[in-house]
């Protein structure tokens, strides 16, 4: 199985949610998307690895890095 691609998700209210790396997990319907937390590409800083689910409305930008 292909593992998840890395991204790196630009916030539509930065000051809410302002954890910037993820890996894609899944596509949900009605624009709801799953996303893995991730470390910084550069390991500088790590993320516990959690899981969310948020609407494309609150993104404004997802970028594959990875």
């Amino acid at each position: 199985m292909k593992k998840p691609d890395l991204v790196k998700v630009t916030w539509a209210e930065p000051e809410i949610a302002a954890w910037p790396y993820f890996h894609f997990l899944a596509t949900l319907p009605e624009g709801w998307v799953k996303l893995k937390g991730a470390d910084y590409p550069d390991g500088s800083v790590k993320h516990d690895g959690s899981i969310i689910i948020v609407h494309r409305s609150e993104l404004k930008e997802i970028e594959v890095i990875g």
